[in-house]
């Protein structure tokens, strides 16, 4: 029963290619949840100076230091979340979050999975391809930069707006509801 409802979408993966892939984009999202870690933590801990007087103190703290009160500050809140960003588990990115948005709009797994063949991953190849991939993985900067790279480029030119990074999701979102055909 509590299974009931759950699906599964599997994703066969083939070659060493493929799974180099998924390695560096797994070390790259490590890379960025702890960015973002010491970039909430730090904004945290500056309020907090700021509102007791103390910013001559915060200049002073290390990261390490701004992370562990911000840990500690969140733990008695019962917030375990940094901002929406999962801790436990592989952080997803934000065109990680735009695939499943797009693909949660069809129906059936192989229909999904058809999509996923043959637009999204297309899409990938064509995202490194555009930043210059190499033989080696020393040259890639990673499918979700490439895509995140790509996203912005498309998004600006599409929402007649500049978009960072930051809000691709949001922009992806706004462009799907005004353009996109659910089928």
């Amino acid at each position: 029963a509590v299974l009931d409802g759950l699906h599964v979408l599997h994703f066969p993966i083939s070659g060493s290619v493929q799974m180099q892939a998924i390695y560096e984009r797994h070390a790259e999202k490590h890379r960025k949840l702890a960015e973002s870690l010491v970039f909430f933590a730090r904004a945290h801990v500056k309020d907090e100076c700021e509102m007791n007087g103390e910013e001559d103190a915060y200049e002073s703290m290390s990261d390490e230091e701004c992370v562990r009160i911000y840990k500690a500050y969140r733990a008695t809140t019962g917030n375990s979340q940094v901002k929406g960003l999962v801790e436990e588990g592989v952080p997803m990115s934000a065109v990680d979050l735009c695939r499943n948005y797009a693909l949660e709009h069809f129906d059936g797994t192989e229909t999904q999975r058809r999509v996923y063949e043959e637009v999204w991953m297309p899409m990938e190849r064509c995202a490194l391809d555009a930043v210059g991939v190499g033989g080696s993985a020393d040259d890639c900067m990673g499918v979700s930069d490439a895509l995140e790279k790509a996203f912005v480029g498309v998004l600006s030119a599409e929402l007649s707006a500049p978009v960072e990074r930051a809000a691709i999701m949001t922009a992806y979102e706004q462009w799907w509801e005004a353009r996109a055909v659910v089928g």
